[in-house]
C-alpha cells in the first residue's frame, strides 16, 4: 500500500501564528522603545 506524500510541517501556515508573533515582538520591544523615549527626553527628571 503506497502512502501519501506529507507535505512539510511549517509554523507559518498555523492559524494565529502572525497575530501571536507580533505580539511577542511588540513585547520584546517595548521596554527598548521605553528607554530610548526616556533617554531623548529634555527634563531633568523622568517622574
Amino acid at each position: 500500500m503506497a502512502t501519501k506524500p506529507t507535505k512539510p510541517f511549517s509554523l507559518k501556515t498555523q492559524p494565529g501564528f502572525s497575530t501571536i508573533a507580533m505580539f511577542c515582538f511588540a513585547l520584546l520591544y517595548l521596554p527598548i522603545v521605553t528607554l530610548v523615549v526616556y533617554a531623548f527626553n529634555a527634563g531633568p527628571s523622568v517622574a
